[in-house]
């Protein structure tokens, strides 16, 4: 199994078969860990970005995609005798494009997103920027992930940017960001 698999697995296990939702950062993602977590009682909802092995990442690259809130998905069967996930694999279009790997929720139309947002609608020379509201419709499964990773990126900003631990340690390795960031 993968690294992060491993540490996910570690860090969860006190609530193993608990039939819990867990979001995941792109470092924890893989069809691995969701098969590993579907296994131990857990349903799982990540960003992939490296991880790509098993994953369909080279026909999801070439959809056409071109508006936000767009998506295309594939997904796999339940195996029950074998004890497989049913897995979902998609692409959403936000400000780019997003891969995810889920093995619960569903593509139903969740909540849609709204942001204010400045765009240029009158073209000639000096027309100042118009105040625009913006309604991006989006799944159910990145609606649950994005309720969660909201904290995820929060502590990250702290952890990068407030702390500059990052930057004077120059790490790439998350345990020991953790580590350190505690």
């Amino acid at each position: 199994l993968l690294h992060g698999t491993l540490v996910l697995k570690q860090l969860l296990s006190p609530w193993f078969h608990f039939n819990r939702i867990v979001c995941a950062d792109s470092y924890f993602s893989s069809v691995d860990s969701a098969k590993e977590l579907f296994a131990n009682g857990l349903r799982y909802i990540g960003v992939i970005k490296t991880a790509t092995r098993m994953y369909p990442k080279q026909y999801l690259v070439n959809i056409e995609l071109t508006h936000r809130g767009d998506l295309h998905a594939v997904s796999t069967k339940e195996n029950v005798e074998e004890g497989q996930p049913s897995m979902c694999a998609f692409v959403f279009m936000d400000r780019e494009r997003r891969y995810f790997i889920s093995t619960c929720e569903s593509l139903h139309n969740g909540t849609p997103y709204i942001r204010q947002r400045y765009r240029q609608i009158d073209k000639t020379p000096n027309a100042p920027p118009e105040k625009v509201t913006l309604t991006i419709h989006q799944p159910r499964i990145c609606e649950t992930y994005y309720s969660t990773c909201a904290t995820i990126d929060r502590h990250n900003r702290c952890r990068q940017d407030d702390l500059s631990i990052e930057k004077k340690l120059e790490t790439k390795d998350w345990a020991t960001r953790v580590n350190f960031s505690i």
